[in-house]
């Protein structure tokens, strides 16, 4: 009998109030600032994890696993004071559809770390004007939400603001 593979990782949403026109989980709102953070790739050696945040502001392939593989992180994970939500890469000139699943994936393993246990603050991220129909979509408001600006234009990042 052949293994049957789950590559969209429904269940990682299960019970999320999905929303907007592509469905994107929704987090809730997170009021912690983190104090110290530290790179997923660095994170799996780190002896003192009880007080940081682990961030994916890194390239997609060092963290690409945890999309992959995401149960066996969760032990890992919840050693640590929480995380930022991964950030899987958007690009100005990709189709919308990958930088539209990007986005999925980040909200879905984010709400999927929340929904056991782990505390989350919800990462920002867009492909300029073409993403602003759903790239907010997820995100709550009156929240601490994180912002990474490696590879972002100026500009882009300016408009995406206001």
């Amino acid at each position: 009998m052949r293994k049957v593979r789950d590559n969209f990782k429904f269940d990682l949403i299960v019970g999320a109030t999905l929303v907007g026109k592509y469905g994107i989980p929704y987090l809730p709102a997170s009021y912690e600032v983190p104090q110290e953070v530290i790179p997923f790739d660095k994170a799996l050696q780190e002896p003192n994890k009880s007080n940081k945040f682990v961030h994916f502001y890194i390239s997609d392939f060092q963290f690409e696993r945890i999309w992959n593989k995401p149960k066996k992180y969760l032990k890992v994970l919840k050693q640590f004071a929480g995380v930022i939500a991964p950030d899987f890469s958007m690009f100005l000139n990709a189709p919308n559809a990958h930088n539209i699943f990007a986005h999925y994936k980040k909200q879905a393993l984010a709400y999927f770390y929340a929904s056991n246990g782990i505390k989350v603050v919800p990462s920002f991220g867009t492909s300029g004007a073409a993403s602003y129909e759903w790239c907010f979509d997820g995100l709550p408001t009156h929240s601490v939400i994180a912002v990474c600006t490696v590879g972002v234009e100026k500009n882009v990042f300016i408009d995406s603001m206001k």
